[in-house]
């Protein structure tokens, strides 16, 4: 019998210590592919470094989320009309300031969502939910919601992200995942989440997290060092996991 192991990795947030972490945990368990359900340089102090990190991981699978958008959304004449959106305009200009035009045109370009077919298991990758890049598939939700948020979908497996929280449930049929986050987990946990999707030759799914520990200090560090944007506030997210998505 044959195992198909790929990490399923979303929401680094410019996080590249805690990613660097996760990388190694993939690097010693063998798993060579992954796939990446998207916001990776915005709401984090490295932007270019975990830009240059998932390029050389080369995934099966890389998609955009809410944050990567921006770069679409926000141009030259957009101006922030709220407190929420002058913050969401300084964060933003924070890492647009330091990527190359070259990778900014690559994010812009990034699909929305993506299938691809593993061992015979067809698996669709969304960031938010396959009708919405914004809207989050999580436990809390009700089944009869989820229906409509998956209405149409011909995939047995959905992999999400956004919720920066974990999420493994089956619904007539089928079934959903969300890794949480590698960057900034809002379930109370700290450390760095991922997931393992392993597709048996057979048909068999499983769907493991992993949680890795890393420098949190040295990320606030750098984020110090580089006067990234808020950073009272990007602590206390990163030390309590607080609920919040962003």
């Amino acid at each position: 019998m044959t195992i198909m192991k790929l990490g399923i990795l979303s929401d680094i947030h410019a996080n590249s210590i805690a990613l660097s972490e996760v990388i190694k945990d993939l690097k010693s368990l063998n798993i060579k592919q992954m796939i990446f359900l998207g916001d990776l340089v915005i709401n984090g102090p490295s932007p270019k470094e975990v830009f240059n990190q998932l390029k050389k991981l080369k995934p099966v699978i890389w998609i955009k989320g809410n944050t990567d958008e921006w770069f679409l959304e926000i141009n030259e004449q957009w101006e922030p009309k709220s407190i929420n959106e002058i913050k969401f305009y300084e964060l933003f200009h924070f890492s647009k300031e330091r990527l190359y035009q070259q990778d900014i045109e690559f994010i812009k370009k990034l699909p929305f969502s993506e299938s691809i077919e593993l061992n015979n298991v067809k698996v669709l990758c969304v960031h938010g939910s396959p009708r919405n890049i914004s809207e989050a598939m999580t436990s809390e939700v009700h089944d009869y919601e989820i229906l409509q948020m998956i209405e149409g979908v011909e995939e047995e497996v959905i992999l999400c992200g956004h919720s920066h929280v974990s999420t493994n449930r089956v619904i007539e049929n089928k079934m959903i995942f969300n890794p949480g986050s590698v960057g900034a987990p809002m379930d109370g946990e700290p450390r760095a989440s991922y997931g393992i999707l392993e597709i048996r030759d057979n048909g068999e799914i499983q769907f493991l997290i992993r949680r890795i520990p890393y420098d949190l200090n040295e990320n606030l560090r750098i984020a110090k060092l580089r006067k990234f944007p808020y950073l009272d506030e990007y602590e206390r997210k990163l030390r309590y996991a607080t609920s919040r998505i962003d």
